[in-house]
């Protein structure tokens, strides 16, 4: 599930569409709005390609939150 869910990352070209939000967000720093705009872009795209993982392989969400804790939390 991991893997797909990078290879979801891959396929969507989420580091070529990302690039678009760091340079605005580089360019204008001072704008507050654009902070918010980019964090919400941010947690969009995590969550479509999350929700293509669940969808793609029927696997509950429950387990696939599950493993996405333990790979994001250290111990």
């Amino acid at each position: 599930l991991a893997l797909t869910h990078e290879l979801q990352h891959m396929q969507r070209r989420d580091l070529q569409w990302g690039l678009m939000p760091a340079l605005a967000q580089h360019l204008f720093f001072f704008h507050p709005l654009l902070r918010l705009a980019v964090r919400e872009y941010a947690q969009a795209r995590e969550e479509a390609v999350d929700a293509a993982v669940v969808g793609q392989h029927g696997a509950s969400r429950h387990a696939y939150g599950r493993l996405l804790l333990q790979l994001g939390v250290a111990p």
